[in-house]
């Protein structure tokens, strides 16, 4: 895997590793207790960040296609906002309806899915030769196409952000 990557995904699955380790020690009602009526428990912030990283995943895993002059501008205008967006604690709802959490599952089970997801990216990723590194090829529903570095960097980004409400919804 190119060091930049390797760097980046590091990182990524020392914060999922250091969260479900943090969540294993809570009682699995209390993980599944949303902190108030229409909000988010526990529970459904992880599948939400596992649907993610599923999807983003799964568009690495497409063919590279080029972008339009109009992607690529939206992108180089976005991936700050988004960045900032995910660094600040300002609640925005999931930009798709597919991002959102179906319930009924516990953490097990979203562990499980979420080191599969993990695995298969490592594998993407170490395919990555230097030459299409840069190559935009994770979609973000809102800000556009990231590089694999840019990705890597929103993901770590996005769990940062769930973090706080994930402590909420236990009451820590």
């Amino acid at each position: 895997m190119l060091t930049e990557l390797k760097d980046r995904f590091d990182r990524l699955e020392r914060q999922r590793i250091a969260l479900l380790a943090e969540l294993d020690t809570v009682p699995a009602e209390r993980l599944a207790t949303p902190p108030a009526p229409g909000c988010w428990s526990a529970i459904d912030v992880v599948e939400h960040l596992v649907i993610a990283e599923e999807g983003a995943l799964a568009r690495m895993e497409r063919p590279i296609r080029p972008l339009t002059l109009t992607e690529r501008c939206r992108t180089t205008l976005m991936y700050p906002v988004v960045m900032a967006v995910m660094a600040s604690r300002i609640r925005v709802k999931a930009p798709l309806p597919s991002l959102n959490p179906a319930g009924g599952t516990d953490l097990p089970a979203l562990a499980r899915r979420w080191g599969e997801a993990r695995c298969r990216m490592a594998g993407v990723l170490d395919a990555v030769p230097a030459e299409r590194a840069r190559a935009r090829v994770f979609k973000h529903p809102i800000a556009g196409f990231f590089t694999y570095a840019q990705g890597l960097s929103f993901l770590a980004a996005h769990v940062e952000h769930h973090r706080g409400q994930i402590g909420r919804a236990v009451g820590r």
